[in-house]
This record gives structure tokens, sequence and C-alpha cells, in this order.
């Protein structure tokens, strides 16, 4: 879909993906994966037996709720004054 630019139709660009992980143990349940950490599943990464794609949500919801048992702040955004 597009944005009508008064004459014609302007193409808007697919959003990009921010983060390309390169795990190999963690299988990017930790929140060293750049991923995990922003609440973005993986694709196109470089990580190896990943467990934080759509067909692992279960898996990836459980290490969620474990990290956030530990540490409720864990996934909230970190700002810089």
């Amino acid at each position: 879909m597009g944005s009508w630019d008064g004459n014609r139709f302007a193409a808007v660009p697919a959003p990009v993906k921010k983060f390309h992980c390169k795990c190999k143990k963690s299988r990017c349940l930790k929140l060293y994966c750049e991923c995990f950490n922003n609440d973005e599943f993986c694709s196109d990464c470089g990580c190896i037996d990943c467990a934080n794609r759509p067909e692992s949500a279960n898996e990836r919801q459980i290490a969620r709720q474990q990290i956030m048992d530990r540490n409720p702040a864990a996934f909230q955004s970190q700002s810089t004054p």
C-alpha cells in the first residue's frame, strides 16, 4: 500500500528489521540476544539452533516469564538522560 502525494501513489518502504543476532549457544532466549531483548522474533539472523521464532512461541514465553520473575524490569526500554 502507498500514500497519495497529490498526483500518484508514493511507495511506502517495508519496515526494516533493526536487530540481527549471532547467538550460538543460548538459543536466542537470553537478554543478550538483541532480538529477544527487544521483543522481536529472529529472522535473517546468524543464530544457531534458534528458539526465538513463532513456531517456538511457547518455549519463548516460558523463558521470558522466568527472566521477568527474576527481574521485573528486564524488558523495559533503557533510555539515556
